[in-house]
């Protein structure tokens, strides 16, 4: 009986751990979700995504060091480019202050497309900063730049 009560004991206790550790990650789960359809977004050239997935009142610095608005950000993507590939990797997603309603994400993007018609390839570390208002995040702020060389 003893050993009865210690293993249902055990098992609840690896429940709630599970339980738990589910919990602490679904906000980076979504972090992380949203993070590859804004990769998508930016390969469609999706200007009406992109825009559900910016602030309106965020300020975003692109791999040339320009500061631009939402609406300057979504133009520089999608303004005379087209896109073959727009892919993040090396993701990493960290929860800051309480309630889990900010994330700091970086990674590295690349993309390959034309460009006015010419070819190109861009390769870049991000940082992006990820807000949650009620049960929506958006991208309040991010910061491109790029990866010359072998780095």
């Amino acid at each position: 009986m003893k050993a009865l009560r210690w293993s249902i004991g055990m098992t609840l206790l690896v429940l709630l751990l599970t339980v738990a550790v589910r919990a602490a990650d679904g906000p980076k789960d979504e972090v992380t979700k949203l993070s590859q359809a804004y990769d998508a977004a930016i390969k469609d050239r999706d200007e009406k995504k992109l825009g559900q997935l910016l602030d309106d009142d965020g300020r975003y610095v692109n791999d040339e060091g320009r500061l631009l608005d939402k609406k300057g950000y979504i133009a520089d993507f999608v303004k005379d480019k087209t896109y073959e590939s727009s892919t993040s990797t090396d993701v990493t997603v960290r929860m800051v202050g309480g309630g889990n309603t900010t994330a700091i994400q970086t990674g590295t993007w690349t993309a390959k497309g034309t460009m006015e018609g010419k070819p190109f390839q861009k390769k870049s570390r991000f940082t992006t900063v990820w807000v949650k208002t009620g049960d929506t995040w958006v991208v309040t702020a991010e910061q491109s730049t790029p990866i010359t060389g072998d780095r």
